[in-house]
């Protein structure tokens, strides 16, 4: 971004939230938004600038997730300008690891208590794959896996990429809650499976880890749910990120789902 952009995007930030930034530095994580490190009065600052309409349900259910310790909280939001204003949560390191905290975390979200405002389409989703991808997977035989297995309905994250998960100094945190609302838990474990590139049998013992860690025994339809969320998170994945022309990142999924349709 040019100097002149930053200085204007100054502006906007002081005009709509009445606080006056000394430094916005532009960071490198985020595709489809734009998101800043914003100083002032030497407070840190996360300013996430939205490509689309800013998720205002999701944004309440992040604060609400934000006094359990779980994620950021949100400041301010402003809907014409498209901008939102969140506490700044530092990393220790780079590299989040898929531990039982980061799993225990995930289980917070989803036993969150909340009025359901939107259920993720997984079956829209899986039909709007272009033709040039369904060579890859039986799309049919996807969407009539998902109305045969049972529904394990919770509130989501819907996005567990290693980009929206940070190491800091108190512990692991859930970041960007862009796309969270109520879908099916096995979509949030092969999203996290498949973003640590876990492979199959890997897989298997996160998500019965995550079951013991809620006290619970895996469901026996557990490998085969399993099975099909993950090709249809790649699926999605994989057309999202060529969409968006980022194509070394969908490559590597394209390998992990030779693994899940093996």
């Amino acid at each position: 971004m040019q100097h002149s952009e930053l200085e204007e995007l100054k502006v906007k930030v002081d005009t709509v939230f009445k606080v006056s930034p000394e430094r916005l530095e532009k960071l490198t994580k985020g595709v489809s938004n734009n998101n800043y490190l914003m100083v002032s009065k030497g407070e840190s600052y996360l300013l996430k600038c939205y490509s689309h309409g800013i998720p205002t349900e999701a944004l309440k259910a992040q604060n609400k997730l934000a006094q359990q310790g779980i994620t950021s909280k949100v400041l301010q939001y402003d809907l014409r300008t498209r901008m939102a204003l969140f506490t700044f949560m530092p990393q220790v390191c780079a590299e989040p690891r898929l531990t039982p905290e980061l799993l225990a975390q995930v289980i917070q979200v989803h036993s969150l208590e909340l009025e359901v405002y939107e259920v993720l389409d997984l079956v829209g989703y899986v039909q709007a794959i272009d033709e040039e991808l369904r060579h890859l997977v039986d799309i049919e035989r996807l969407i009539e896996s998902l109305a045969s297995l049972p529904m394990d309905l919770a509130f989501c994250h819907n996005d567990l990429v290693m980009s929206n998960i940070i190491q800091s100094p108190e512990g692991v945190r859930l970041i960007d809650f862009e796309y969270a609302c109520h879908s099916d838990i096995f979509f949030d474990l092969a999203a996290l499976v498949c973003s640590f590139s876990c492979g199959v049998e890997e897989s298997l013992i996160v998500v019965e880890s995550y079951f013991s860690l809620k006290h619970q025994v895996m469901p026996s339809y557990a490998q085969a749910k399993l099975t099909v969320f993950c090709q249809i998170y790649l699926i999605v994945s994989i057309q999202w990120y060529e969409q968006r022309s980022v194509i070394t990142e969908a490559e590597k999924l394209r390998q992990l789902l030779k693994q899940w349709l093996s």
